[in-house]
């Protein structure tokens, strides 16, 4: 039985292959913030962090996901940290379970609303130029074996597959978006010495272009079990390291309403 668990959240002020995975980011306000194709959020590989546009002052070092799940006893679990990475780039096959190639995955992908309102008024123009954050929206696979819906889009002439050219388009929220895929499958868990949980997690990142939310970033991740296992129970959280002051004096609260 397989489950989906969404996961929001606000943010305010051996065969493994080694590389550089894709970074962007995302200047809003008076922040800049940085998202990795892993699934990591808020620091690049080389150690850029989130800080305030203008200043010397980094505000918060790294967003990482742990997820847990228990089956008969057994733990199975991923640490996506800043120095412990258990997640890659890419979806998972949904027929062997085998994640694919994270290099063929390796993109952090960005889209904004000005964008798709201009693709929705002029996509059957005949000097129409489809921006590339439409065209390759990874909707628009062509691998075997994953899911179809990776990524959400709204099917203009309803034929159930993503084809811009005939008028679909990226469905997200907010004014901006950014939207990875990643899986903890590929690699080997080391830091949570765990077997794997065999999941994705597919995270979306957004902005609003409204007084009052300049410095506001809103977010989803869904996490998809791709095992034949059924995890009761089911944990998932995001470990996030605030730079503000020093180490002894860092602070988070939850509004839970």
């Amino acid at each position: 039985m397989r489950r989906t668990l969404l996961i929001s959240f606000l943010c305010f002020v051996n065969t493994f292959v080694y590389c550089q995975f894709e970074t962007k980011i995302i200047d809003m306000g008076k922040m800049s913030l940085a998202v990795n194709a892993r699934g990591n959020l808020f620091q690049t590989e080389s150690g850029f962090q989130s800080r305030y546009v203008g200043e010397n002052a980094d505000f918060l070092r790294f967003v990482g996901s742990w997820a847990m799940g228990i089956e008969n006893d057994s733990r199975y679990a991923s640490i996506n940290t800043s120095t412990e990475k258990e997640c890659w780039p890419g979806p998972i096959d949904t027929l062997t379970s085998i994640a694919k190639d994270p290099l063929d995955w390796n993109e952090v992908w960005t889209v904004s609303r000005s964008e798709v309102e201009q693709h929705v008024l002029k996509f059957d123009e005949p000097n129409y130029e489809m921006p590339m954050s439409i065209k390759n929206w990874p909707a628009a696979h062509k691998q075997l074996h994953i899911w179809a819906y990776l990524a959400a889009f709204v099917d203009w002439n309803d034929n159930g597959i993503y084809d811009p050219e005939n008028g679909d388009y990226p469905d997200f929220s907010g004014d901006k978006a950014i939207y990875t895929i990643s899986n903890d499958q590929y690699g080997e868990h080391l830091a949570s010495g765990t077997e794997k949980l065999i999941g994705e997690q597919l995270t979306e990142l957004y902005t609003l272009n409204e007084f009052g939310f300049e410095n506001v970033l809103f977010g989803s991740t869904y996490f998809i079990n791709r095992s034949d296992r059924t995890y009761a129970p089911f944990y998932f959280g995001h470990m996030l390291d605030f730079q503000l002051g020093d180490s002894s004096d860092n602070r988070i609260g939850t509004n839970v309403s």
